[in-house]
């Protein structure tokens, strides 16, 4: 599929405020095209479900996202141009250097595996 051939479709993002949705609404510029159809959201999990759903096409991460492509629920489709890869990354205020802050950090680094989109903790028997 072409790049038109998406601004077409209803579009799901984060919007322009996240790093994914820049980095859909650069990759449209570029291609000098304004997609009016779009539903915006702020969190993953709405788009994941209304992409699932058939409501329209989405920019998701595939590794975490792998199972749904498995067993069908999702399609994954290659896009010329592609877009841009997007990296995870977490931020603070630098000049925040408060315990709980680090604690959270290293928890994150220690126990996040991004190959999985859901994950929790074992249950106590």
């Amino acid at each position: 599929m072409g790049v038109h051939d998406i601004s077409v479709q209803r579009v799901l993002n984060p919007g322009g405020r996240s790093a994914t949705g820049s980095l859909y609404e650069e990759w449209f510029r570029d291609a000098s095209i304004s997609s009016t159809n779009r539903i915006v959201s702020n969190s993953l999990t709405p788009v994941v479900g209304s992409t699932v759903s058939g409501l329209g096409v989405a920019y998701l991460p595939q590794a975490c996202l792998q199972s749904m492509l498995d067993l069908r629920m999702l399609e994954g489709l290659q896009v010329l141009p592609p877009v841009p890869d997007a990296g995870f990354a977490a931020a603070r205020k630098a000049d925040c250097h408060a315990t709980v802050i680090h604690m959270l950090v290293e928890t994150a680094r220690e126990s996040c595996d991004f190959g999985q989109a859901f994950q929790a903790s074992e249950q106590p028997s």
